[in-house]
């Protein structure tokens, strides 16, 4: 009988179990042949085009804020909920975080990290940079204009 529920679901890796019982005769416990098609199913699905996505090192990496709930005490001001600059490199999934008041001297000693600029940098969610009252000059990092050296260079 599983040669026969392999070659359908070769055919078609989607067909719902009680169709395969249906097809190949299947009398007993159903249960126990949903269970016995889900151990085998994996074998014959298509690929994720997900899974095939690959990057060469120096392509991009990926950005994004993230605001926790814990507050810091800045200074001598009052404590304040400082924003977390996360980038991951999509080649190696090496992943960086700075806490920062600066949005550009973070994400700026971030790719210090790396040692060099990737040729591109991707946001997530990139609504967040406006939002929670964040204390963050967007045009420069402390005032001074920001120059990104490229791979390579």
């Amino acid at each position: 009988m599983e040669p026969a529920i392999r070659a359908l679901l070769r055919e078609n890796p989607r067909m719902p179990a009680t169709v395969l019982a249906e097809r190949v005769g299947w009398s007993g416990s159903p249960a126990w042949f949903r269970e016995k098609v889900a151990r085998v199913r994996p074998q014959y699905a298509p690929a994720d085009p997900a899974d095939r996505i690959s990057y060469e090192p120096g392509d991009q990496a990926q950005c994004v804020l993230w605001f926790p709930e814990v507050r810091i005490p800045v200074g001598s001001s009052n404590p304040r909920v400082l924003p977390v600059s996360v980038m991951v490199s999509s080649h190696s999934r090496f992943i960086m975080a700075r806490m920062t008041r600066d949005l550009l001297t973070g994400m700026w000693e971030l790719i210090g990290t790396l040692g060099a600029a990737p040729r591109r940098l991707i946001w997530d969610n990139e609504t967040e940079m406006g939002r929670r009252n964040c204390q963050w000059p967007l045009g420069s990092a402390h005032g001074r204009p920001v120059d990104v050296p490229a791979v390579g260079q």
